[in-house]
């Protein structure tokens, strides 16, 4: 076996459960907002029994199920715990890749241990630390990982022996292979390619005819082989670490900027501390409402390693800014990374930085915050970029 695919099952909705025992096996949607306009983010397996899908308008879920749980989504909140479980995969495997906010693989390659048995510690751990379940997909590539982790929702783990990888995919739906969407399986169908097995049979003339290019990655997925979107990909190395907000208003108030880069400091400080990296080099980013850019940055001969460090050289390169128009996001990076504690920092006191550090990790993110950010952790409609 060579790949596990991990995916977070319900991931929004099992966020919120995981801090409200009581929602627990009741019909759930995470939306985007409360009026019927809004739609459903992420639906639990109950609702699902009613038909209620993610990407449904909320007025759609409401008809299908009146006495549906609505829960206006945090994306803020949900980003934040996906970046803390995806580092934590790094425990078990170096080459770790990610794939979305729930999603990623892990290469198992080199491992001696039964893959089963890796993924049943990889699941209990996430299931203890972050109270949160997911299910695990096994196989010689990507695609089939992927393939058998769909089949073994929810909570469960999957895994196909290399020796029954074409046995399998042959008995797959083309709407249940990897990388086919809705419309292209229609139009696969529509031909009567309705299986891996006729995937597996149809001439590759006859597919790049049908679809293009991505005929000849089908092909190749339908027996167990990675194509296309499944390519095999080097982990990067992380050269910075940082993080955007997106205002919830364009604002030309520089004090409310401040409070976003400090409560960006915090954020991205907790990150570094947890990958065990301190940085020379800080740049703040600002967008504005006409989608122009603004990109400050500066080297240091010290090294930066409390958020009090970053929000203060954050500030000096904020003041080098003249803001003439309304801002939309606000960004921050710790870039020149070295390991944590290599070189003594320019200012000696660590300890509010790491028990602010540790208080996050048991009690949750901005459990505690400086008073001036209190109010600014607003919910977005969208997921934070990742800068790295």
């Amino acid at each position: 076996m060579r790949f596990l695919h991990i995916d977070m099952d319900s991931f929004f909705v099992s966020c919120e459960r995981a801090t409200k025992p009581y929602l627990k096996n009741k019909p759930i949607a995470v939306c985007t907002g409360y009026k019927n306009k809004s739609v459903v983010a992420s639906a639990s397996y109950e609702a699902r029994t009613f038909g209620i899908r993610s990407g449904m308008p909320l007025y759609l879920a409401r008809s299908l199920y009146p006495d549906l749980i609505c829960i206006e989504a945090n994306i803020s909140k949900y980003a934040s715990i996906s970046e803390e479980i995806m580092e934590t995969l790094h425990l078990f495997s170096p080459k770790v890749e990610v794939c979305s906010i729930d999603e990623a693989y892990l290469d198992i390659s080199y491992f001696k241990e039964d893959p089963l048995l890796l993924a049943k510690r990889i699941k209990n751990h996430i299931r203890k630390k972050f109270k949160l379940p997911a299910t695990i997909g096994i196989g010689k590539s990507k695609v089939v990982a992927k393939a058998v982790c769909k089949k073994s929702k929810p909570d469960g783990i999957g895994m196909v022996k290399e020796e029954d990888t074409v046995k399998f995919m042959r008995k797959l739906s083309v709407s249940d292979i990897p990388g086919i969407g809705e419309k292209t399986a229609k139009i696969l169908i529509k031909h009567n390619i309705i299986t891996g097995e006729d995937l597996q049979n149809a001439s590759l003339k006859t597919l790049i005819g049908l679809i293009g290019i991505r005929g000849a990655w089908f092909k190749k997925m339908a027996y167990g082989m990675d194509a296309g979107y499944f390519e095999h990909k080097e982990p990067e190395v992380i050269k910075s670490i940082g993080h955007s907000e997106t205002l919830p208003f364009v604002t030309r108030d520089k004090e409310l900027i401040k409070n976003y880069l400090l409560y960006l400091s915090i954020k991205v400080f907790r990150r570094a501390f947890r990958l065990k990296k301190m940085g020379m080099g800080i740049k703040i980013e600002l967008k504005f409402n006409d989608f122009t850019q603004i990109t400050r940055h500066r080297t240091f001969s010290h090294t930066i390693s409390t958020y009090e460090e970053i929000y203060a050289h954050a500030l000096v390169l904020l003041n080098k800014i003249a803001i003439t128009k309304p801002a939309r996001l606000v960004g921050i990076a710790l870039y020149k990374l070295i390991p944590r504690h290599s070189i003594p920092s320019l200012f000696s006191n660590k300890d509010i930085s790491q028990t602010i550090v540790e208080l996050y990790n048991k009690y949750g993110e901005f459990s505690v915050a400086p008073l001036s950010i209190l109010n600014i952790n607003k919910r977005q409609k969208s997921i934070p970029p990742r800068i790295r």
